[in-house]
């Protein structure tokens, strides 16, 4: 905004660009069957000892501690033993507390909460793959050109999630330091299995 000289108050507006790549795209599949019980005999297998150690480290870590400060490293870090705690099988009432101090964390840096797909892969219900989708192919059916004004279409946008192409999505647009926006979008492929 600009004031005249008279104090007036001018406002002015900027469309986001979009990015020269539109569209990036994180694909995912569901665990199978087989991995899932891997995942679970593990579980079994871990010592109590094990378990203990993960459980009180994530009690540490949770616990609040007169001016501990959160920085970058704490969501990651905090992720990083959600995830080896759940592999262990510790309490589901401690990792509840621990994601419950995540979301705090991540909140209180600016961080944008956990997607639905990325809280899977947290729980590892599902895992990372290597898709087979484009994303010139998502931008072009979305109407995205690089340079152009950022607009995502609504009708587009709905065709796009119940096409055929991909069982589930979650989308995000993500402003990068030059302003200009990108569509994030995580997805499950039709029939992904691991």
């Amino acid at each position: 905004y600009t004031t005249t000289a008279k104090g007036d108050v001018i406002l002015t507006a900027r469309e986001p660009i979009t990015a020269q790549d539109p569209v990036s795209l994180e694909f995912f599949s569901p665990l199978s069957l087989s991995q899932y019980d891997q995942q679970i005999e593990s579980r079994k297998d871990s010592s109590w000892r094990q378990k203990l150690r993960a459980e009180t480290g994530l009690l540490a870590e949770i616990a609040p501690v007169p001016f501990r400060k959160v920085d970058n490293e704490t969501p990651e870090r905090l992720q990083r033993r959600i995830l080896q705690a759940r592999l262990l099988g510790v309490r589901e009432a401690t990792l509840s507390a621990a994601e419950r101090k995540l979301q705090r964390a991540r909140q209180e840096l600016g961080i944008l909460p956990p997607t639905r797909l990325e809280r899977h892969l947290l729980r590892q219900e599902v895992r990372r793959v290597v898709g087979v989708t484009r994303p010139k192919t998502v931008a072009d059916a979305l109407g995205l050109r690089p340079g152009e004004p950022f607009r995502l279409d609504r009708s587009r946008f709905q065709q796009m999630q119940q096409s055929s192409l991909f069982e589930t999505s979650d989308t995000r647009a993500m402003r990068g330091n030059d302003e200009q926006v990108q569509l994030r979008v995580q997805v499950v492929e039709q029939g992904a299995r691991e």
